[in-house]
């Protein structure tokens, strides 16, 4: 049927196209109006939208199918066809573009937020879980769970990482297997710890028994035609499970009819929704990359989603590419621009259920291949961090030059500054204690300085610092208000990054009034390497 004019049906229900190929065809793309739904298929998981080109959506687009123990067919799937890569350039598959937003919170924003790990009996429950292939964070890490000033991250056997204290030591001299220079201090008997066995060469004792002997060598749309469902707001609502395929228009809108009229000027203007009978696709364009899908309302995906398009060399022509447009954020709000919701299961597995699942990263001769990539900014983790590979219990987390992590096991080198002779001093602003001075090789160390000390005239305040090339390290003065001719212990510590030549002192003085402190002759400092 040839049509030259635009015809106005109403109430007209389309359950089979009137083409000799059984396609709607929109040439020019379909429009919905607002508060409208586009509705490919009405249940089910076999009604397929096929999008040749790109998918905008401007407002936000929910995907609200079922888990499924097929990972093609979970709720959000991305599952790029095979690309031919070459030359340097970097390439994308899953893009998440950083939003840009105006106006001020005190909240916080979000480019990827995942809400938890699937409730439920489950075995392993994950948030997010990365099978293989290396994770760049180019920003900062942020793991809340457990954090407490100075700890470091340490790994179980399976590589599950929690945060525990560096070691407590109140005394760096050699040692031995019974009574080691490096303890901890809720051990009643003070024989488990480290100790020095000789030039380079650290030994780990239990119980006054030597258990490891640590020497030097031993011990990760047709092509340019838009699609609009609605033209703006975020009412329109998207829900597909069939298939479109447009060439020509159609018209859609309020009146008797679902299908108003196929239009000369070949657009598809729906003020009452579309709906594509079950197991039929919804197409826009037929190949390339220039064919966009825009979404203006919410896109309802009740089955699974799967975008196989090309990897790019572009960003923005990546499988799946989310770019917020720019939004004035205020007050006190959290804003959220990617959020996979945490799935609700019923029933049990004792296999795992996945937020987000990436299968590995990209195959291929590859010279930097990622299978997840954080290009900037903080990155937080609300719950357990977990990486398999290389996990031993109690192993740490250390870095080489470009960031890459592995666990390895814990090492230790330490420097020690002690002094038997007692001191004086009636300074009132922060001087060095004599031979109080330690200069560390290159490395991060936690250091620590423990003395006894007294005053002799009236309550004064006893002030002890570390200090790091004559400046003092925040968060390490420590003042106690001594009794006159009372003694107490001050102990001050912190982790701090040395390049070989820092020089680490202690400083005192005495607030509150004229006196005179007085360092007895138990003191030292002790500057102990973290990692490898």
């Amino acid at each position: 049927m040839s049509v030259y004019k635009e015809i106005e049906l109403y109430d007209v229900f389309i359950s089979q196209s009137l083409t000799s190929d059984g396609l709607i065809s929109a040439n020019l793309g379909i429009t919905l109006a607002n508060s409208n739904t586009l509705n490919v298929g009405t249940s089910g998981l076999i009604s397929i939208l096929n999008i040749y080109g790109e998918t905008n959506a401007y407002g936000s687009a929910a995907f609200t199918g079922s888990g499924h123990t097929l990972s093609d067919l979970s709720t959000l799937y991305v599952n790029p066809i095979s690309t031919t890569v070459l030359g340097s350039s970097n390439y994308y598959f899953t893009h998440l573009a950083q939003p840009i937003t105006t106006g001020t919170t005190s909240g916080s924003a979000y480019t990827l937020y995942i809400e938890n790990a699937p409730s439920g009996s489950i075995t392993n429950s994950y948030a997010a879980y990365i099978s293989s292939g290396k994770t760049y964070i180019g920003g900062s890490l942020q793991i809340p769970t457990g954090a407490t000033n100075g700890y470091i991250l340490t790994s179980d056997s399976s590589g599950n990482s929690t945060w525990s204290p560096g070691l407590d030591t109140t005394g760096f001299t050699n040692g031995s297997a019974a009574a080691p220079s490096i303890f901890f201090a809720n051990d009643t008997s003070l024989n488990t710890g480290f100790y020095r066995i000789g030039e380079n060469n650290i030994g780990i004792t239990t119980n006054g028994i030597k258990c490891v002997d640590i020497g030097t060598s031993t011990i990760s749309i047709s092509n340019g035609i838009t699609l609009n469902i609605g033209t703006s707001g975020t009412t329109s609502p998207l829900n597909a499970f069939g298939l479109i395929t447009g060439t020509n228009g159609l018209t859609i809108s309020a009146g008797s009819s679902s299908l108003q009229a196929i239009t000369a000027a070949g657009l598809i203007n729906a003020n009452l929704g579309i709906t594509i009978a079950n197991g039929q696709p919804v197409n826009v364009g037929t190949s390339g990359i220039t064919s966009t899908l825009n979404i203006f309302g919410t896109s309802n995906c009740s089955g699974s989603a799967e975008f196989t398009g090309l990897g790019n060399t572009t960003a923005s022509n990546s499988t799946l590419y989310v770019a917020p447009v720019s939004t004035v954020v205020s007050g006190a709000l959290n804003y959220y621009f990617t959020h996979l919701a945490q799935p609700t299961t019923s029933g049990t597995t004792t296999g795992s259920a996945y937020t987000m699942y990436i299968a590995g990263a990209p195959t291929g001769t590859i010279t930097n291949p990622y299978a997840a990539y954080i290009a900037a900014g903080k990155t937080y983790i609300g719950g357990a961090l977990q990486i398999p590979t290389g996990g031993t219990n109690k192993y740490v987390l250390t870095s080489d030059a470009t960031g890459n992590a592995t666990w390895i096991t814990p090492t230790v080198e330490n420097f020690t500054a002690q002094d038997s002779t007692s001191r004086t001093t009636t300074s009132t602003t922060a001087v060095n204690m004599i031979n109080m001075t330690l200069t560390p090789t290159t490395g991060t160390y936690y250091i620590i300085f423990q003395g006894i000390f007294k005053v002799g005239t009236g309550n004064r305040t006893m002030n002890v610092q570390l200090a790091k090339n004559g400046t003092s390290i925040t968060g390490t003065l420590t003042s106690s208000l001594i009794a006159s001719n009372s003694e107490i212990p001050i102990f001050t510590s912190d982790i701090v990054t040395c390049n070989g030549t820092d020089v680490i002192t202690v400083q005192w003085f005495i607030t509150g009034g004229a006196a005179t402190m007085t360092a007895s002759n138990q003191k030292y400092m002790t500057a102990m390497r973290l990692g490898a």
